[in-house]
């Protein structure tokens, strides 16, 4: 059956779409969000909806409804200026702590605030073979779509875990990064361990401060005082990805 073509930007569905992408609370009541490109379909676990620019091709994937959508609509709905001409609407999955695999490596968004560092270390956990993320009050909705665009396909590729307090990581070694901390250079990573990135502005909060077995930090023998906390995150993860004393312990 060819699929429903939507015309109007006042459409029931266009409004659904629109809230999704801008209403975190929304998305956690409805238990969906959006993802956009043709480049993520295949990693996309439970996909429910997609929208299909009028003139592009409907992609051949399984979902309870897929909608045709006018090219001047689809563009109101596109993030990007250059849009693959798909729009999914995927399922939300969060866990909780009883999903932590104690023989595994996690990252710990220790209040991290801005979107696009988030992605990007998801991103970049994924390229590492590290298992989830875990949230922290305060943490930015990693369902947002700058979050969902900076991490590619690595939403759908990673284990989102969100805790209440940091008490519920009882028993896993916390290690965190922190200026102040000892130079990366020599540090023997275990080989599971939870990686704490901080906040951009506040670094790491003191309760995981004194949770932490470990603070390291990166040496940095130029002019700058601090990194980017994403390229932070993957400078870390590829020390502990070679390290020899953890050889072929990666998860």
């Amino acid at each position: 059956m060819e699929p429903l073509l939507i015309t109007s930007r006042t459409n029931a569905r266009i409004k659904h779409l629109k809230k999704l992408m801008a209403d975190k609370e929304y998305r956690a009541s409805c238990g969906e969000y959006v993802i956009e490109g043709r480049r993520v379909l295949d990693t996309v676990r439970s996909p429910l909806e997609i929208y299909v620019e009028e003139n592009a091709e409907v992609p051949a994937i399984e979902c309870r409804k897929t909608y045709r959508v006018a090219a001047q609509v689809f563009a109101s709905l596109a993030s990007t200026e250059h849009s693959q001409g798909v729009i999914v609407v995927a399922r939300i999955a969060i866990k909780g702590p009883d999903a932590l695999d104690p023989a595994a490596r996690y990252i710990l968004f220790d209040a991290l605030q801005d979107p696009g560092n988030m992605g990007s270390i998801i991103r970049t956990a994924c390229a590492f073979g590290i298992k989830g993320v875990i949230l922290t009050p305060g943490c930015v909705d990693p369902f947002s779509p700058k979050v969902v665009r900076s991490a590619a396909s690595g939403i759908e590729k990673i284990d989102i875990i969100r805790i209440a307090a940091l008490s519920e990581l009882e028993g896993c070694t916390l290690i965190g990064a922190d200026m102040g901390g000892k130079a990366l250079t020599g540090f023997a990573w275990p080989s599971s361990f939870i990686l704490a990135i901080g906040s951009e502005a506040h670094g790491l909060s003191p309760e995981t401060r004194r949770r932490v077995s470990s603070l390291i930090s990166i040496p940095m023998p130029g002019a700058m005082e601090s990194l980017n906390a994403a390229v932070a995150a993957g400078i870390l993860l590829f020390a502990a990805s070679v390290d020899p004393s953890a050889k072929d312990k990666i998860q």
